[in-house]
C-alpha cells in the first residue's frame, strides 16, 4: 500500500523505531494515535497524518490442548468473557483518540486532517490492497473489516 501511494517502506524493529525517527533513518512510522502517543513519537516526528487506511486488532489465545481440557461451560464462559473484554477494550481506543489527538497536538505535534477528496484518495488504495488480500485473509475476514471501518468512521 505504502509504496503505491509512493513511499519507499521499510521494516524497523519496534523496539528501534523511536531511535530511528529520532536520528533520521526512518522519515516517519504507519501507528495508530493511541500507540504513537504511549510511544511518546511526538518526541521525535514533526507531523502525524490521519489517514485511517488501517485497523489494528489484538488477539486472546489459549494453548490448544489446554482449552479442549477445559469443561463445555468454561469454554462458553471465557468466550462470552472475552467477547465482552474485547469490546469494552475497543470502545475504550475509540473514545482515546479524539483526547490523545489534541493533547499530541499540545504537545507540539502537527496533525494533518485530510480533507474528504485527500481522504477519498488513501481508501481508494486501501480498498484495492483489501480485495487482492481476499486470498489471504478471506472474504469474511476482509468484509468484517470493512464493516469495522464503516463503524468508526459512522462515530466520527
Amino acid at each position: 500500500m505504502f509504496e503505491r501511494w509512493g513511499a519507499d517502506p521499510v521494516a524497523v524493529p519496534f523496539p528501534e523505531l523511536y531511535t530511528s525517527l529520532q536520528q533520521g533513518t526512518v522519515d516517519g512510522q504507519d501507528n495508530g494515535v493511541v500507540l504513537s502517543y504511549n510511544s511518546k513519537f511526538q518526541e521525535v516526528q514533526d507531523n502525524l497524518t490521519l489517514t485511517r487506511h488501517g485497523y489494528g486488532t489484538g488477539h486472546i489465545a489459549c494453548n490448544t490442548e489446554i482449552w479442549e481440557s477445559l469443561l463445555d461451560e468454561d469454554q462458553e464462559a471465557l468466550r462470552e468473557l472475552a467477547e465482552e473484554v474485547s469490546a469494552t477494550a475497543t470502545q475504550n481506543v475509540r473514545d482515546s483518540v479524539e483526547d490523545l489527538t489534541k493533547e499530541l497536538e499540545e504537545e507540539g505535534l502537527e496533525v494533518i486532517e485530510l480533507s474528504p477528496e485527500e481522504l477519498s484518495e488513501f481508501t481508494e488504495f486501501r480498498d484495492d490492497v483489501w480485495d487482492e488480500s481476499k486470498d489471504i485473509f478471506g472474504d469474511d475476514l476482509i468484509e468484517e473489516l470493512r464493516n469495522e471501518v464503516e463503524e468508526v468512521q459512522e462515530e466520527s
